[in-house]
């Protein structure tokens, strides 16, 4: 009798290790995927609102503007799951205005650690040429 409950305890042992470390493998890599995603937002937020000044008129070249469109793009992946954020992306694409593109950054902004809201609209859309 006490082979078969050491047999038993041995599986039953067994197998919560093998659930546990499932479940911090999956615990982990669904940290780490955030954090990526995290970081990914901050880059594509940080360089749609470096790259603002391509929107004006007569300033930018194509190669500029490819580089504004493509961070624009990612827009709609990195922030799928946030219906403002893509609202904001719609309406800044159909009509581009200084307005728009800072309630896009705005928007973006609330899902990262960026200060964003610390900058009144007037930092937002000032720009060095």
């Amino acid at each position: 009798m006490s082979a078969g409950a050491a047999l038993l305890g041995g599986v039953i042992g067994g197998s919560f290790a093998v659930w546990s470390a499932h479940k911090v493998v999956k615990w982990t890599s669904d940290g780490l995927e955030a954090e990526e995603i995290r970081r990914q937002k901050v880059i594509c937020i940080t360089a749609i609102a470096g790259l603002r000044w391509t929107i004006s008129p007569g300033q930018a070249t194509p190669e500029w503007k490819a580089k504004f469109i493509s961070e624009l793009n990612k827009v709609s992946a990195l922030w799928s799951d946030d219906s403002e954020v893509l609202r904001n992306i719609r309406d800044l694409l159909n009509q581009r205005s200084d307005d728009r593109l800072v309630l896009l950054i705005r928007n973006m902004s609330k899902s990262t650690s960026l200060p964003i809201h610390n900058l009144g609209d007037a930092d937002l859309l000032r720009v060095f040429l």
